[in-house]
């Protein structure tokens, strides 16, 4: 980090177009001390080359590893060909409302600049949420509007809630399939169908559980066994999403949830729902899979260089 901000200002003076801004503090103990904060950075060619791709890009963030501590940013497009085109990156202290909005300033400012209803595919984190909801309703002080911002969910990440809360993957690779439906017929098919199985799932799993209980008692009195019952995996619903969500919505939790209607019933259709995707912004992109891949790709080689990070971010962007 002693060095970044060195060799970012060196890759700007000699990459044409290249957009990098840094954040410092300043520390009360020490008020001639000024601390890196984050750096946001996108090369050049990228920005230029967003402008031929499809207006859709996504976000993704995760952890560094190694000697070097922090969070890392990444939004990545892709062009008409279906290639990766990595947009922008960021170094940040973590995923909160703060450095999420941040980056998405940034990301307005250098990339995405005029271009109109330009599509951000994320996960549900609370903080890209409260980010998205800060730029496309922002306060008389905000700088960096961003109104026509389009927020998508990803696919994968809210079917790793639905197994969360189900715990059956047949069901969950059902409910992808619900999710890119884009035809009214299929979808309402579709969803009867996993309303109906997953209420049944329930009633089977909630019937296997006191049986297992009324098993152990047994064994108990007979002192074939002691302690409590087999310990079972406890449905974990969606978390309620404050300043996001409407005022007075609870989500209903773990066991009190029955069927699918109960589990999706507060989240907006068209965040996860291709039918009901408003003027088709995701364009049939259902997945934050291409930031995912990349951002492996950083955190599994990065920690084999000498200088962690950019080597593979220059080898890996510039042609």
């Amino acid at each position: 980090y002693d060095s970044v901000v060195r060799l970012l200002h060196t890759l700007q003076a000699r990459n044409p177009g290249t957009y990098v801004d840094v954040k410092h503090f300043w520390m009360a103990e020490f008020p001639n001390v000024k601390v890196l904060h984050r750096v946001f950075f996108s090369f050049g060619v990228c920005i230029e080359a967003f402008t031929h791709c499809r207006p859709v890009i996504c976000v993704d963030g995760t952890f560094l590893t190694g000697k070097y501590r922090g969070q890392i940013l990444t939004a990545i497009g892709q062009d008409g060909n279906n290639q990766i085109v990595p947009l922008a990156f960021s170094f940040v202290e973590s995923e909160n409302t703060e450095s999420w909005t941040w980056f998405f300033r940034q990301l307005k400012i250098a990339v995405v600049k005029d271009k109109p209803n330009v599509c951000i595919l994320h996960d549900r984190h609370a903080g890209i949420l409260n980010a998205v909801k800060a730029l496309t309703n922002p306060v008389a002080a905000e700088e960096t509007p961003w109104l026509d911002l389009q927020s998508r969910w990803c696919m994968r990440h809210l079917g790793a809630n639905f197994f969360s809360q189900f715990r059956d993957k047949a069901l969950m690779n059902l409910f992808k399939k619900l999710c890119k439906q884009n035809q009214f017929w299929k979808y309402t098919f579709v969803r009867g169908k996993l309303d109906d199985f997953t209420n049944q799932h329930v009633r089977q799993r909630r019937a296997a559980r006191n049986v297992a209980v009324a098993a152990h008692v047994q064994l108990v009195a007979q002192q074939l066994a002691t302690g409590p019952p087999p310990a079972e995996d406890v449905p974990v619903g969606l978390c309620d999403l404050p300043g996001f969500d409407p005022p007075g919505v609870r989500r209903k939790t773990g066991r009190l949830i029955k069927n699918f209607q109960q589990w999706i019933e507060h989240e907006p259709l068209e965040r996860w729902s291709l039918l009901h995707d408003t003027y088709g912004a995701r364009y049939g992109v259902m997945t934050t899979n291409l930031a995912e891949t990349y951002n492996f790709v950083l955190r599994v080689w990065g920690p084999r260089t000498s200088c962690p990070k950019y080597p593979i971010m220059l080898n890996t962007t510039i042609p």
